[in-house]
C-alpha cells in the first residue's frame, strides 16, 4: 500500500532527503492508522481472525494444488494424484469451516458479552 501511495504522490522525483522523509511520514502515517483502527473497534482481534480464517486457508490448501496442477497440466496428472489433490483440498475446506465457525462464535459471544 505504501508504494502504492508513493508512487502516486510521486515521491522518487523530490530528492533524496525528501523522499526519504516522505516515504518515514507515509509509513508512520499508516502505522498510526491501523493503531487508531484497532484501537477504535472493540473486536479487532476477532475481526483478524475472521480474516485469517478466511483467506489462510487459500494460501495453504488451494494455492499450492492450483500451481501443481498448473505446471503439470490435468491431463499429465494420474487418477491416483488427482485424487489425492481433492482429498486434501476437501480437508482443507472441512478444516477451515471448522476455524470460520469458531471465530463467528467467538464474534458472537463478545458482541453478546459486550451488551
Amino acid at each position: 500500500m505504501a508504494l502504492e501511495v508513493e508512487s502516486g504522490l510521486g515521491i522518487s522525483a523530490k530528492g533524496k532527503r525528501a523522499e526519504h522523509i516522505w516515504r518515514l511520514s507515509i509509513r508512520i502515517g499508516t502505522a498510526l492508522a491501523i493503531l487508531a483502527l484497532s484501537e477504535a473497534l472493540p473486536f479487532f482481534d476477532d475481526v483478524i481472525s475472521l480474516i485469517g480464517a478466511l483467506t489462510n486457508p487459500v494460501l495453504i490448501y488451494l494455492t499450492p494444488i492450483a500451481c501443481y496442477i498448473k505446471l503439470k497440466g490435468w491431463r499429465n496428472c494420474s487418477r491416483p494424484s488427482l485424487a489425492g489433490l481433492t482429498l486434501l483440498l476437501a480437508f482443507g475446506l472441512v478444516v477451515s469451516g471448522f476455524g470460520l465457525v469458531e471465530t463467528i462464535d467467538d464474534i458472537v459471544k463478545a458482541f453478546r458479552d459486550a451488551r
